[in-house]
């Protein structure tokens, strides 16, 4: 599981390009790196086969990337039907962590075949886990993408309560919510 954290990190600098989260130089860095990873479901530094969790999770990843959503979205179920679902404890915060990024690349997913509702039902599971600055974000922009600020607004301070940029400039640019 721990060498899990690694391949999520990669994914995860991968997945938020769009929202500036990382500089370009770390993006292509670390993309380079689950691209080697992900090429036949490598371990390099340990010249072993990944296999289960870690395995899935860099099909669903790479699925998602290379835009094929609905196979991405099989596979993401996959994952949480027989690993994340048969959790109990969410103490551990790197296993929390985990789990909820996987739900929130799943709402990714969901959210580019149209399932706005799934999409919002699984980043609310994803924040119910690990409070992800991500998964707030998205919750604002499919409220947004629906004409419903003002129901996403919460999640957009909450976003930039944990340090997403692109929440603080959407705020400072278009309400008052640094003057008060």
């Amino acid at each position: 599981i721990r060498n899990l954290v690694l391949y999520y990190n990669y994914f995860i600098i991968f997945v938020f390009v769009n929202t500036e989260v990382f500089s370009q130089t770390d993006v292509v860095r670390n993309y380079n790196k689950l691209n080697q990873i992900k090429m036949g479901l490598f371990d390099r530094k340990k010249e072993e086969k990944l296999t289960g969790e870690p395995a899935l999770f860099l099909m669903a990843a790479s699925l998602l990337q290379n835009g094929e959503h609905q196979k991405s979205l099989e596979v993401f179920n996959k994952l949480i039907s027989e690993y994340v679902s048969n959790r109990v404890n969410f103490n551990d915060t790197e296993i929390a962590e985990q789990d909820a990024m996987i739900y929130y690349n799943r709402s990714l997913a969901k959210y580019y075949l149209n399932d706005m509702q799934g999409a919002i039902d699984d980043l609310k599971i994803s924040v119910s886990i690990s409070e992800l600055n991500q998964a707030y974000y998205q919750l604002f922009v499919i409220y947004h993408n629906q004409d419903k600020p003002q129901e996403g607004i919460d999640y957009l301070v909450k976003s930039y309560k944990l340090g997403n940029k692109e929440a603080e400039n959407i705020l400072r640019q278009n309400t008052n919510y640094f003057n008060q």
